[in-house]
């Protein structure tokens, strides 16, 4: 009776285990991914608003797998990459998602006009989503759409405190604000002012998303706006040098911003994607990149610098850095996104990795595979005497030798989907009390080892493994 109600303990134990490798398996690096911005992560919110600033018609999305969507490109966007190497679905356009549906992996409040400030764009543009309105729907989503599909506050703010919040907006303050002549903006303040006015608002409404749950930001720079075609001088052969020094002032601006913030909020990570360089970098050297032409755009535009309708692009859009006169290419949102979610320059050392470490903790494990329980004495125990040759119980350990092939392949998966999270701990380790969520570091260890006082070793405790010297004997 004994041996049968063992081999089934172990049946049990071997398939619960198994079940919760392969559910871990399939888990999402993160709970869900927020979009906020403008155009270069836009995705359908503004289809059916009352805009002339739609992506909605050939050839934008020719390389998409749905076709035309809203996303300004060829095809995938920074967003697309993202959600596909986090493990979620696409965060649909907030706009066009049934609310009677259920969905906790994230949603796309981009609006292809938005600016920070809540004047931008809306003397040529129309209706659309500014950033004050994304912030609003998302503050409606939290408060009002999750809270069903919760079972109690406190899951809804764990869920909410571990979702990536990406946000890539500036850009439309410059070219439909500060710098048109439309707007007085740049009669009311000099350049240094307005890059202080609108990293401040910005800030202001990241504190915002900050209050009702938000807490792991990925915050995107004005990439280098005087390089696109749109802006390029080809005369000179260079980048507009007026564009540089505004964006280069927001950029730095923005950076103050988020150090502020990080220093003040508590609870909260910022990431600073600094993508000006790096665009700067594959215009003038895209064959670096694995690109041609960084100078021209692959379909025909109009002055607005987005493509005319139903115009054939070009065949080589994989080489191409520009897909409109604005807008990059799929092949460019690869560069940016794969370098800000493993690389150390455009994010800096607080990548997207980074985040997701911070917030699961932990990253290096060591799982022992299930020994020869065939071969164990309580195994053995039977009423019946056993034949002298008969050491082990082949059935069991046959099972065990299953269960743990079945373990090591699933551990190569997890391992697999898992590998991009290969990190560095933080450089100044000594000065740390701890090294993860729960253990000390070395330099605490050596206090405790050191220090005679916080030992109690006493024999009585394991008095055939323990040293019979007590701490109290030892010197300081």
């Amino acid at each position: 009776m004994g041996r049968t109600f063992n081999f089934m303990h172990f049946v049990v134990v071997c398939l619960f285990f198994f079940c919760i490798v392969e559910s871990e398996a399939k888990q999402p690096l993160a709970p869900a991914l927020y979009v906020l911005g403008d155009s270069f992560v836009a995705s359908g919110n503004d289809n059916i608003q009352n805009t002339d600033a739609k992506a909605n018609y050939a050839p934008y999305g020719i390389d998409f797998p749905n076709g035309t969507t809203g996303r300004v490109t060829n095809g995938l966007t920074l967003v697309d990459f993202y959600a596909q190497w986090l493990g979620l679905q696409v965060p649909p356009p907030y706009l066009l998602f049934n609310q009677s549906e259920k969905h906790t992996e994230g949603f796309n409040y981009a609006s292809g006009p938005a600016g920070i400030r809540p004047e931008t764009s809306t003397v040529d543009h129309g209706v659309f989503l500014s950033m004050d309105k994304q912030v609003e729907l998302f503050k409606k989503t939290a408060q009002e759409y999750l809270p069903t599909l919760f079972g109690n506050p406190d899951e809804l703010k764990d869920y909410l405190s571990k979702s990536i919040f990406l946000v890539v907006i500036g850009r439309n303050d410059y070219t439909q604000n500060f710098l048109s002549p439309k707007y007085n903006s740049s009669k009311k303040w000099n350049m240094k002012q307005f890059a202080e006015i609108i990293t401040d608002e910005l800030g202001s409404k990241i504190l915002d998303l900050y209050t009702v749950g938000a807490r792991k930001f990925l915050v995107f720079e004005i990439d280098a706006m005087g390089c696109e075609p749109a802006f390029y001088e080809k005369q000179k052969n260079e980048c507009s040098d007026k564009l540089t020094s505004y964006i280069s002032t927001y950029n730095h601006k923005l950076e103050v911003e988020l150090q502020i913030l990080a220093k003040t909020v508590r609870g909260a990570i910022f990431a600073l994607a600094k993508r000006y360089q790096l665009m700067y970098d594959l215009v003038a050297n895209p064959t670096r990149f694995g690109l041609k032409d960084s100078l021209n755009p692959c379909c025909p535009v109009s002055q607005s610098g987005l493509c005319l309708p139903n115009q054939a692009p070009c065949k080589d859009r994989k080489s191409q850095v520009f897909f409109d006169a604005i807008h990059p290419t799929e092949a460019v949102y690869s560069i940016i996104a794969n370098q800000c979610f493993n690389g150390t320059g455009l994010c800096g050392s607080l990548n997207l990795q980074e985040l997701l470490y911070r917030m699961l903790g932990a990253r290096n494990f060591v799982v022992f595979e299930i020994d020869a329980m065939g071969c164990l004495p309580v195994m053995l125990n039977t009423p019946q005497p056993m034949p002298p040759k008969t050491r082990c119980l082949d059935q069991v350990n046959s099972l065990v030798s299953i269960c743990n092939a079945k373990l090591a392949a699933k551990f190569n998966e997890l391992g697999s989907f898992l590998k991009r999270l290969k990190v560095s701990p933080c450089k100044d380790r000594s000065s740390h009390v701890f090294f993860d969520g729960t253990h000390p570091s070395d330099a605490t260890n050596k206090v405790i080892a050191t220090d005679y006082r916080v030992l109690q070793w006493h024999t009585s405790m394991f008095p055939n493994e323990c040293p019979t010297t007590r701490a109290e004997e030892l010197e300081p």
